[in-house]
């Protein structure tokens, strides 16, 4: 096991340390990276991927590609999308994830990870639907980039 989770660290800790550090709870990292291993471990199984693309896709799935910034104009709030950097792309994707799996009802947190990942991997599940959700707060607020061109140049 402790082989296993060095080979993975080693190649690509970025990556890995950047998931688990979005988990870390009242200091108990050890733990943490048990049951990420694990997880990886079943969904590499179920897949047949190396644990980087299997990352790779988990991320690419949750993370999204446009964000929504606030402008304020005569007294009402809007929110306009606009081009979203990577990196802050996929902390807002971790934590929708993090909220995903706190809403789920299951005994403990492999068995929340190992359904997430999975209903990740097939485009579903919690994340899916927040992500669904913002995706569609951003189509109806692109009408107002138009409206807002001249205003705020772009």
């Amino acid at each position: 096991m402790i082989r296993l989770q060095k080979r993975v660290i080693k190649r690509k800790r970025t990556l890995f340390f950047l998931f688990i550090n979005r988990f870390i709870r009242s200091g108990k990292k050890d733990i943490i990276y048990s049951h990420w291993i694990i997880t990886l471990i079943y969904i590499k199984k179920l897949f047949k991927y190396s644990f980087n693309k299997i990352l790779l896709i988990i991320l690419n799935n949750i993370k999204p590609l446009v964000e929504l910034k606030p402008k304020f104009s005569s007294g009402i709030i809007y929110f306009l999308p606009f081009p979203i950097k990577e990196y802050k792309s996929i902390v807002l994707g971790l934590t929708w994830l993090v909220r995903a799996l706190d809403k789920r009802f299951e005994l403990s947190l492999k068995q929340k990870l190992m359904i997430e990942f999975e209903e990740i991997m097939y485009n579903r599940g919690a994340v899916s639907r927040l992500k669904r959700d913002y995706y569609k707060i951003i189509l109806e607020n692109r009408v107002l980039l138009y409206r807002f061109k001249k205003k705020f140049k772009f």
